[in-house]
Parts: C-alpha cells; structure tokens; sequence
C-alpha cells in the first residue's frame, strides 16, 4: 500500500534526497537518484510518482518515515 503525500512534499524531498547522495558515488541512494533523474527527469515521470499518485521512492518514503 502506498502513502499518498502532495506533490509538492514529493519533490522537496526528492530534492532533499538527493542532495545528500550526490557525492557518495559508491552509495545505490547515489545511483538510485542518477537512474531516477537520468531516466525519468520530469517530477511526472520519476520514481516517486505512481498510477496511484505521489507516493515517493524508498529513499523519500524512508526520510518520511512513511
């Protein structure tokens, strides 16, 4: 089951998320964000939004604490 957050908290968080893992290359939050941006890019298109709505990925869910 996925939480619901608004948009708007999916890509603060996101952007959070990925601020503290642009440095650890040797991290999979690392390359995690990277494919997520490399492949998706548009908020729409990213790993935290689902056919169901704005859930968020592991890494925002984990920050969440959802």
């Amino acid at each position: 089951m996925v939480t619901e957050i608004s948009k708007e908290a999916a890509i603060a968080a996101c952007e959070q998320v990925r601020a503290e893992n642009r440095r650890r290359y040797l991290s999979a939050g690392h390359w995690q964000c990277w494919g997520c941006m490399k492949f998706g890019g548009d908020p729409e298109k990213r790993c935290m939004h689902t056919a169901d709505g704005w859930g968020g990925c592991a890494l925002i869910n984990r920050r969440l604490s959802l």
